[in-house]
């Protein structure tokens, strides 16, 4: 023997390790059918997880358009940004979601939990339905651009048909919310516009009624100016209109002295008492009162307003109430749906790692064997 020869006792033989996989094999098959039993087993009783996505958008033009005799009339505003607006809204407080996760889901009440407590849980699920808005153009870098609303979810629930009925029942419930809504909205803004205009033409007949009580005032006292001066005319025997002149006398020239404010009496009691006689006599006194007539077109203007007549029967007209209403556009069968738990892969993994864990198991008791007999 070549004493320059040395034997290396942990060398590793390929073919011996290959022997010991091949002597163990039933092992080996043993090992990875019982973790392929337990993958299935844990994949089937596991509960199923979905996620997926659901885009929102505004109504399209063909609906759209439905609302161009109301928009027409700038009474009572309906556009697609409004109604979708309006619906995510609704959505977002997850009432609709809750009452169809109620209905739908397999979750139920246990036994002792109080009604709160159950309501508390049912929203919670509600929650894991987020409502996101459409990313914004600089937000593009960092997130997957979403230039819609979405409803992303993430749940747990026996099938996606189940997710599908509870998101259908949940959008048409919100979606009924809005019709509703805007009927409430038009019915309040017809009921504030009356009002409004109710109290217009009150202050306006009001402001009518001072203009006449005011000129009947002005008249009053005018008359008894007028047969004051007139008294004052009779006893000076003043009968025609005078002006009070008084000339000087400057050398060759003759000069008048003209008085600017001439008492009212020396217009004649003649005059004045004509005067006095036609006030006293003077019917139609809306002639004589210039700021009825702004008054009396304002309050006209309002009464043969047309507005609200004709947006009842354009808001008539729209879908709102005639029907086929939709608040939002969105397809139930588009959702992507991802199912987080998958048994094929599950079940695969099993194989590759039960099949690792058994070859270990026989090598390492192959090891142990050879060791003991050494000994």
């Amino acid at each position: 023997m070549n004493d320059n020869q040395i034997n290396y006792d942990d060398e590793i033989n390929l073919a011996e390790i290959a022997e010991t996989i091949w002597n163990g094999k039933w092992l080996i098959a043993s090992i990875t059918s019982v973790c392929v039993i337990i993958g299935a087993l844990f994949s089937f009783i596991a509960p199923k997880s979905f996620s997926g996505s659901l885009e929102l958008k505004p109504i399209p033009l063909s609906q759209s358009q439905q609302y161009n005799e109301l928009n027409t009339l700038e009474f009572f505003k309906i556009t697609p940004e409004i109604l979708l607006e309006r619906f995510i809204e609704d959505i977002s407080q997850r009432e609709s979601l809750a009452e169809s996760i109620t209905k739908n889901s397999s979750i139920k009440i246990r036994s002792g939990e109080s009604n709160e407590d159950f309501t508390n849980r049912i929203l919670s699920v509600a929650y894991k339905y987020n409502i996101v808005p459409p990313t914004a153009i600089t937000e593009g870098r960092n997130r997957e651009i979403k230039p819609h609303w979405t409803i992303d979810f993430d749940v747990s629930e026996p099938s996606k048909e189940i997710i599908q009925i509870i998101l259908t029942e949940a959008l048409k419930k919100s979606t009924e919310n809005v019709r509703q809504l805007n009927i409430d909205l038009f019915q309040q803004k017809i009921s504030i516009t009356e009002r409004s205009q109710l109290y217009s033409i009150e202050d306006l007949k009001l402001g009518l009624e001072n203009q006449k009580k005011d000129y009947e005032k002005q008249i009053r006292n005018r008359l008894a100016f007028l047969n004051e001066q007139a008294q004052i005319a009779r006893s000076l025997r003043i009968a025609k209109n005078t002006i009070e002149t008084q000339t000087f006398q400057s050398g060759s020239s003759i000069v008048a002295n003209v008085v600017a404010e001439t008492p009212f009496y020396l217009r004649g009691y003649e005059a004045i008492e004509k005067e006095s006689k036609l006030l006293q006599t003077r019917k139609g006194v809306e002639a004589f009162i210039a700021e009825l007539i702004e008054i009396e077109k304002k309050k006209r203007s309002i009464e043969q307003d047309k507005t609200i007549e004709r947006s009842k029967i354009a808001f008539q007209n729209t879908p709102i109430i005639k029907g086929n209403f939709s608040a939002s556009f969105y397809d139930i069968a588009s959702i992507e749906f991802k199912q987080n738990i998958r048994p094929s892969l599950i079940i695969a993994i099993s194989i590759i790692g039960g099949g690792f864990l058994s070859i270990i198991i026989v090598l390492i008791g192959s090891a142990v064997k050879k060791q003991k007999q050494k000994r």
